[in-house]
């Protein structure tokens, strides 16, 4: 946070948005408060649809392949446990994955009796990104066990920017599932996801996107909308292929944060 000297006194501004976000949202709050059954009946399904329009246009993405989440380590471990493994398969992650992450992976995991999860190293100094790549993909091709691979784009702890597109081509090369860990990307990276190459994504809009906190994406490719069901199952349950409709529907929840997606973008590209 900074100080700013006003004249009745000094003031705490708040400039930590990795972290947690904050932005005003009482209009929504106040709209849903005058009548909760109209709200929850009528108008939240509006403003959730344009709002997940507005976060597919920003990322790139066609909105019949994202749904919202309330942050990306949820959206996460609704993929990695959702993906079958077999005895001897491999969950992918590094030294530099995020910690709640890094659980996840090791919960899904569990769920299959004899896979693991391997993590590629990255030590400092690099000494140039062709040389990452190597050492990556030479990891790949020393473990050909990999199932799912999870990348981040930026790392949380050390803040990295990794080059994730030349890795999750290698591991689409390999037939090996990519999974973009893009909690920092909205707002930060400009990202085609239909262009990536990536198998999924996760990504939250309450970082560098302004928007409310407990909002994130949860992209797909369509190959796989058969595979991932969310971490909590509702009043939507579709069999045989439950991305992105089950993601809808969760129970009794504030769906305020996803109704400010359109105004939060719409600052972003005011200023």
């Amino acid at each position: 946070a900074i100080c700013l000297q006003r004249e009745d006194g000094p003031v705490l501004l708040l400039i930590n948005w990795m972290t947690l976000a904050a932005f005003q949202i009482s209009a929504y709050l106040e709209e849903v408060e005058q009548n909760v059954d109209h709200w929850f009946r009528r108008s939240s399904d509006k403003y959730v649809n344009a709002a997940k329009q507005a976060a597919a246009d920003f990322l790139g993405a066609n909105v019949a392949n994202i749904n919202f989440v309330e942050n990306a380590t949820r959206g996460l471990n609704s993929i990695l446990k959702s993906i079958p493994l077999s005895p001897g398969d491999a969950i992918l992650a590094t030294n530099f994955t995020y910690n709640a992450v890094a659980n996840a992976c090791r919960a899904a995991s569990a769920k299959s009796q004899g896979t693991e999860v391997v993590a590629f190293n990255i030590t400092f100094p690099i000494s140039s990104r062709e040389a990452f790549i190597k050492n990556y993909t030479d990891f790949l091709d020393a473990h050909k066990n990999i199932k799912v691979a999870v990348i981040d784009v930026i790392s949380s702890f050390p803040s990295m920017l990794l080059p994730w597109k030349e890795l999750t081509a290698a591991c689409r090369e390999r037939g090996i599932l990519a999974c973009l860990d893009g909690a920092h990307v909205p707002g930060q990276l400009r990202i085609a996801l239909e262009e990536c190459g990536a198998d999924f994504f996760v990504g939250n809009l309450h970082k560098w996107s302004f928007c409310p906190r407990g909002c994130a994406v949860i992209w797909v490719h369509q190959a796989h909308h058969h595979l991932v069901r969310p971490t909590v199952t509702s009043h939507i349950y579709d069999k045989k292929q439950p991305f992105p409709g089950d993601f809808d529907l969760q129970g009794t929840r504030d769906l305020t944060a996803y109704a400010c997606v359109p105004d939060a973008i719409k600052f972003y590209h005011d200023i």
